[in-house]
């Protein structure tokens, strides 16, 4: 057991929580069944196993089978693997930011430089429009996101504490689920998860501020058309 990794009680934890997660699943495959009996098993001799050198073994082995199970997560089936609730999310949050782990749409402008002349103030105000709408876009794609997570986000945040500290670098899996959780806010999600109003009336309500909002830049942009308009009529 040279390379073994060493004891490591919160391995151990790990291993329990995957085998619960097992136990939710009701269509377990062969794979699955086999695989949940034998971490059981190693898992119980592990905590019961006295004295050198059968314990350190066992012990080394149960962690070794546990953090590879670990590796594999995202390939378990259906119903058994950590972070499946948010998968959906992390896919549809790439599709709409395939290079960017800030804004959706527009890159956020450096501060413009003040000019008198007409360009550079035409070019500042359609630029703040432009941030405007990008603040409205994430706004929605934010509500969005934790409207998916829903109840779901304690049981990821649970997964997220448990595997924390057994790897060196946390993996792309668990970066974004962990980024998923933290860009919605903790009270949204606690609401979500204890309020009687349903998921519907509180995403109307949201929804509402936003149009208000953009409501604003509406008529910010119409009446720029119109002062355009009327700065290019010809004189008589």
């Amino acid at each position: 057991m040279k390379n073994s990794p060493p004891f490591d009680a919160a391995a151990i934890e790990l291993g329990k929580k995957i085998l619960a997660q097992f136990g939710k699943n009701e269509d377990r495959g062969i794979l699955t069944s086999w695989m949940s009996h034998h971490v059981a098993e190693l898992i119980t001799r592990a905590e019961n196993e006295k004295g050198p050198p059968a314990e350190q073994e066992i012990r080394h082995a149960c962690v070794e089978t546990i953090l590879r199970l670990w590796a594999h997560r995202n390939s378990l089936p259906n119903g058994s693997r950590p972070f499946e609730s948010a998968e959906r999310a992390a896919q549809t949050l790439a599709r709409l930011a395939p290079d960017s782990n800030q804004n959706f749409y527009s890159m956020r402008h450096a501060p413009a430089e003040k000019g008198n002349d007409d360009s550079s103030v035409h070019a500042g105000v359609w630029l703040d429009f432009a941030d405007a709408f990008d603040k409205a876009a994430r706004e929605l794609i934010r509500i969005c996101m934790s409207q998916s997570l829903g109840t779901s986000a304690a049981g990821l945040r649970d997964w997220l504490q448990a595997a924390y500290g057994l790897e060196d670098e946390p993996a792309v899996d668990i970066q974004v689920v962990k980024g998923l959780i933290e860009n919605a806010s903790d009270q949204e999600l606690d609401e979500i998860a204890n309020s009687d109003t349903s998921k519907s009336t509180r995403v109307v309500a949201q929804l509402d501020k936003i149009i208000e909002n953009l409501s604003s830049i509406r008529a910010s942009v119409a009446l720029r058309a119109n002062n355009d308009t009327t700065s290019e009529a010809p004189t008589e």
